[in-house]
């Protein structure tokens, strides 16, 4: 699985990623050694998840959510049962190899992909039959995390559960109560932040913040 992200311009975009101290690893492709973030600079395109398989002729048999091939392309583009984007490409998923030179970005320590959905039992299923098994939480908690084999992470949150704004699909940063020294180094790095969250403790404290690349892509960097 790899996030797509789009651009209105491409030299603000790679700007933001190098201010976070993001590794560039290919043509439009960066990471921070977990999450894989692809730069789709078409006008047409949109932000979503990517997966890939050799063939998804099986998958597509049995899918029951709309879904179209995409115009000059192979790629099937399903609306799944959040709302978020999934773009099922066929072919390799591109991977960080012992030869890249990978920094942790200024966010910290990536945690996966939140996403909010308004029937949690259906979105479970749905990541499921992608290949994601049940990690912690469940449904009727109103939570749920899942990870894949290559233990890349995806929580489903039920609606208005969560007090400040939220982006689907939302790459996720959990720093353990040292978030403050991260949010530091993000403002000295003059990454822009999107908003600033208070409500999590009593003291009116920037204690969390959202970010927001230039094409609309959300980052969520908590405390936990």
């Amino acid at each position: 699985m790899l996030i797509q992200t789009t651009t209105p311009n491409i030299a603000r975009t790679l700007d933001f990623y190098d201010r976070l101290s993001f590794t560039r690893i290919g043509d439009n492709l960066l990471t921070d050694g977990q999450a894989v973030i692809r730069i789709n600079t078409a006008h047409t395109a949109r932000n979503g998840l990517v997966f890939f398989r050799d063939s998804w002729d099986d998958f597509l048999e049995e899918l029951t959510y709309p879904h179209t091939t995409l115009k000059d392309s192979d790629t099937v583009l399903v609306s799944g049962p959040d709302g978020v984007r999934i773009f099922l490409e066929t072919g390799e998923e591109p991977v960080i190899t012992h030869q890249d030179v990978i920094m942790p970005s200024l966010a910290g320590a990536y945690a996966g992909i939140s996403l909010e959905s308004v029937d949690m039992q259906r979105a479970n299923a749905f990541y499921e039959s992608l290949g994601f098994t049940h990690d912690q939480g469940s449904p009727d908690k109103g939570w749920v995390s899942l990870l894949n084999d290559d233990r890349q992470g995806i929580s489903i949150m039920g609606m208005d559960s969560c007090p400040h704004q939220f982006f689907q699909p939302g790459l996720t940063y959990f720093n353990s109560g040292k978030n403050q020294a991260h949010i530091t180094r993000i403002r000295e790095a003059g990454v822009p932040i999107h908003e600033e969250v208070t409500v999590f403790n009593n003291k009116g404290e920037v204690d969390n913040i959202i970010l927001l690349d230039p094409g609309g892509l959300g980052f969520f960097v908590f405390n936990d």
